[in-house]
């Protein structure tokens, strides 16, 4: 005998679930920004400027936790005095410019440990990205140790290192200065001398209307061998 199967009776769709099934929690990735524990409880942040230093302790060191300096030398030797009053130890600062080195150095020799970060670590920061808050921001993220500090020389590798940029820029002025002296010496000789191109160089560039204009296509030696050539 067969027996038929029963099939279910389809449920309404008004009908609400039953109350006594638990409803599930997801679980939370890692931790949020306020449960970190504080890796640097003395740590400042210090946004760079080309006219002013925005400067944040940590809350409850001042009345004023967050105060604006200029970038005299004067007004930075009172920054580093007054981080100091406040306890500070370290300070985190982005490398903008040139801006940050004197302040660098200053710091240093204060006693206070520099942190030197990328400005690309705070381009997703939340909130309103004004000096203001970016400072704030900065010694937030280097208290909890989210900043990673970039890498700087010692003092004796820093100063050769300088010493050899500026013979690269001296040797590049000077070879600079000798193309030049090159090229007006050519068209001394084009004006004054009547000096020519021979036929087969005029051909090869029909392009190019004048004696003039051609020299400068020409390399360094050949310019030297045509002018000695027509000199004798």
């Amino acid at each position: 005998m067969s027996e038929k199967q029963e099939q279910p009776k389809p449920q309404s769709q008004n009908v609400a679930p039953s109350a006594s099934k638990p409803t599930r929690q997801r679980r939370k990735k890692g931790m949020c920004l306020d449960d970190r524990p504080v890796l640097e409880p003395n740590a400042a942040g210090i946004d760079v400027g080309a006219r002013e230093m925005f400067v944040a302790v940590p809350p409850g060191r001042d009345e004023n936790p967050v105060r604006v300096f200029a970038t005299f030398t004067e007004d930075l030797e009172q920054l580093a005095d007054w981080l100091l009053h406040c306890g500070v130890t370290t300070v985190a600062m982005e490398s903008t410019g040139v801006y940050w080195m004197p302040l660098y150095d200053i710091l240093e020799q204060r006693g206070i440990r520099p942190c030197l970060v990328n400005a690309r670590h705070m381009k997703n920061a939340p909130g309103r990205r004004t000096d203001w808050h970016e400072c704030q921001w900065l010694q937030f993220l280097h208290s909890v140790g989210l900043l990673r500090p970039a890498f700087r020389p010692e003092d004796d590798i820093c100063a050769v290192r300088t010493l050899l940029r500026h013979r690269n820029e001296l040797l590049h002025a000077h070879l600079c200065d000798l193309s030049l002296r090159l090229l007006a010496g050519c068209f001394f000789w084009i004006e004054h001398y009547s000096l020519r191109l021979p036929t087969d160089l005029r051909a090869e560039n029909g392009l190019v209307r004048s004696d003039k204009d051609l020299f400068l296509l020409l390399p360094v030696q050949a310019v030297l061998d045509l002018i000695s050539t027509n000199r004798t």
